[in-house]
């Protein structure tokens, strides 16, 4: 069992993407497919995902090596990563994967085979077709008394939850999700370590070049995610709740790699409003433009609008922009002002006009117009220097320029990279002498006169050997150690090699003095 959370944060997608030798040089970077392509923008890497847009596949750094070098198998690929950063075992993961995910593929099949014509007519008098039921696998698990809907990844089953057929109780909740519930798991004798708990749900809906393209959609149930797949959306769902930390990072990357109009409908009561809100906050922060659906009434969710055979296109359910849904959830001033400006940074000035147009009866009209003339303005240098260090750690040096830290050491990048970083963070407000006047900033700002790789130390993958000491010590990677290398293998105190062996024995004309 090797620890998933160590392997993630040790190496990135883009140090793979190199280690493989794809052209890769920096996130967001993009080249063919490695399973064979022409187009050049196919397959976009980030530091923590990538996105095969020809042949639909993605995740994050152990899915990345597995995908490229063995054929999907994520057991290899996170034994490989393990050996390659040193990380011995623990109990996270089993490093088993390949035939955990074979038995649960078996599991859900059978699932599938148990279907009743009771459970069919359920599902049918809900509206879900035979090939909906047919192509996401949805089974019946006869001990846990739910009907089972599989989750899917880059053509595997990566998770799958329950829905009951019985009314909700304390004890029976409607949805049951295995790594939600442990114990439960344990009861009924149910394997939850091959479960990747990054996934939402239906990421096996996206055709990144179908024509025209499909909407999305992020919603909250089951029967919900069904009907809008049913109604011509690519849809990702937390199936019940709301996404986990992991899952919204998948959850970003899908949206910020495709140009398709996104619409977020949870359900009309407090819950589904609150996970609204939350979303909607999550994603303006990331500066994606979306819009709110409205559950047409007098329906309580969209799975009964469905049933009911309402046609859920956007036209129908009120769509309302993320901007305006926002302004009209924030009352509170300093919030009100703080998402004010956050918006002006990639609003157009027209559509900030109608913000502040339609919070006229909700705010002073001092408060306001004092606030619209800074939202009309270049945020100061001072603010955009602040948010480029608080998001990379940079130093500049007189002789080496720009360096940043990569969680191992310290990289040289070009000053284009930093004012890239600069002009993300003006957006609409970038122009070449601002940009160039933030930089200014930045550089002195993280000026340094220390001297690099001055240290006696040795930097590994997996750690630093720090030969200060009488005795060395091996211990974390340290920004302070001012190191611009990291050997590409792991420190392995007692391990053995011919070669340095001989190489030793070369160098010292076979003194044992002069090797010791």
């Amino acid at each position: 069992m090797y620890d998933i959370k160590d392997i993630k944060s040790r190496i990135t997608c883009v140090t793979i993407a190199r280690h493989l030798s794809l052209p890769i040089n920096k996130s967001g970077d993009r080249c063919v497919s490695p399973q064979g392509g022409t187009n050049p923008t196919e397959l976009v890497v980030y530091d923590d995902r990538f996105i095969d847009f020809k042949y639909n596949q993605s995740g994050d750094v152990i899915d990345f090596l597995a995908y490229v070098k063995f054929n999907g198998d994520k057991g290899e690929s996170i034994r490989y990563l393990a050996d390659l950063l040193g990380i011995s075992n623990s109990n996270t993961i089993n490093p088993n994967w390949k035939k955990s995910v074979q038995n649960q593929c078996n599991l859900t099949q059978a699932w599938h085979e148990a279907l009743t014509d009771e459970h069919l007519n359920y599902l049918h008098d809900r509206k879900i077709t035979d090939e909906t039921i047919s192509f996401f696998k949805i089974g019946y698990n006869s001990t846990l008394k739910r009907i089972i809907v599989p989750y899917f990844k880059n053509g595997y089953i990566c998770n799958w939850v329950g829905r009951t057929l019985s009314e909700t109780t304390i004890d029976n909740p409607k949805y049951f999700k295995p790594t939600s519930n442990p114990e439960t798991a344990k009861k009924h004798n149910l394997d939850i370590a091959w479960i990747d708990k990054s996934s939402p749900w239906g990421l096996n809906t996206f055709n990144t070049f179908a024509v025209p393209c499909k909407p999305i959609v992020i919603t909250e149930g089951t029967f919900d995610a069904l009907c809008f797949y049913q109604s011509g959306y690519s849809v990702l769902s937390p199936m019940g709740g709301f996404f986990s930390k992991e899952q919204f990072s998948t959850v970003l990357s899908q949206l910020k790699s495709s140009n398709a109009p996104i619409y977020v409908c949870f359900d009309s009561d407090t819950a589904g409003n609150n996970f609204a809100l939350m979303l909607a906050k999550s994603l303006f922060k990331h500066r994606v433009e979306f819009s709110i659906l409205t559950t047409p009434q007098p329906f309580k969710d969209v799975a009964e609008a469905y049933q009911n055979g309402v046609e859920l296109s956007p036209e129908n359910m009120q769509p309302k922009t993320s901007l305006m849904f926002l302004a009209e959830q924030l009352t509170d001033p300093d919030e009100f002002a703080d998402f004010a400006r956050q918006a002006s940074r990639f609003v157009p000035k027209t559509k900030l006009t109608l913000l502040f147009e339609s919070v006229a009866h909700v705010f002073p009209k001092a408060f306001l117009s004092e606030l619209k003339k800074s939202c009309f303005s270049a945020p100061p240098d001072s603010i955009i220097e602040e948010e480029v260090l608080s998001k990379h750690q940079l130093s500049h040096h007189d002789s080496l320029g720009f360096l940043e830290y990569n969680n191992t050491h310290w990289v040289s990048i070009p000053d284009d990279f930093v004012r890239q970083y600069i002009s993300d963070a003006l957006a609409i407000h970038r122009t070449g002498s601002k940009v160039n006047s933030v930089l200014t900033l930045v550089r002195a700002k993280c000026k340094t006169t220390q001297i690099f790789n001055h240290k006696p130390i040795m930097n590994f993958v997996n750690g630093t050997l720090d030969l200060s000491h009488s005795t060395p010590v091996f211990r974390e990677h340290n920004p302070a150690d001012l190191c611009t290398f990291c050997l590409p293998y792991p420190y392995k105190p007692g391990t053995y090699s011919d070669n340095w062996e001989q190489f030793m024995n070369d160098i010292t004309n076979n003194d044992p003095y002069r090797y010791s």
